[in-house]
């Protein structure tokens, strides 16, 4: 009885680890995905260019964008991919 009971609490810790990588949950925290014309995945403004559509998904739903501005950096975040 012991064993099952270890188990079963290994079995909701994995359950909880996936449900908080869980894209919704993700978004939900604040992200968010951006999307091309094409319904690609924006990761960079590189990718993208002044007057270019976007499609901002949110945790309640999406927006549809146009780009106005273009800034790169980093913007602090520790990155040097931008």
């Amino acid at each position: 009885e012991q064993m099952l009971h270890r188990q079963e609490r290994r079995i909701a810790a994995a359950a909880a680890s996936l449900e908080a990588l869980s894209p919704l949950k993700v978004l939900a925290r604040g992200y968010a995905v951006v999307m091309d014309e094409s319904g690609g995945t924006v990761v960079s403004v590189r990718q993208t260019w002044e007057g270019s559509s976007l499609s901002v998904r949110l945790s309640d739903g999406e927006l549809a964008c146009t780009v106005n501005r273009i800034t790169e950096g980093s913007m602090g975040l520790g990155t040097d991919d931008v």
